[in-house]
């Protein structure tokens, strides 16, 4: 199975772009994708697009609060934006926008 992701770098962001579930298959590769991205890179901050993702489980958002943990280690910042109106439901039900920074689009996030 092909994984979905990419990702770019813009104003000193590391944009990782995912596309289909974030679930428990899926959260071990894009993290060992995410560290393989930043091993040698100096960013301000991670953002990831979710405007291609459909399903959100426990392990992924498991994996969005351990991102966001080890950001915020090395002073860095996290972010997530264009959810969809189900994932941002299961987010705001679980009580993650609270913790998480959530913008509307690429555009606000890489503004932060």
């Amino acid at each position: 199975m092909q994984d979905q992701f990419s990702w770019d770098e813009k104003n000193g962001w590391a944009i990782f772009r995912l596309e289909g579930k974030l679930d428990i298959i899926v959260s071990p590769r894009l993290e060992e994708f995410i560290n393989q991205v930043l091993k040698d890179k100096d960013v301000k901050g991670i953002l990831i697009d979710f405007s291609r993702v459909n399903y959100l489980s426990s392990a992924g958002m498991r994996l969005l609060l351990f991102l966001k943990k080890r950001m915020e280690n090395k002073k860095c910042s996290f972010g997530v934006f264009s959810m969809q109106e189900n994932i941002l439901n299961i987010i705001n039900s679980a009580g993650f926008d609270k913790v998480l920074s959530i913008f509307s689009t690429e555009e606000e996030a890489v503004q932060s």
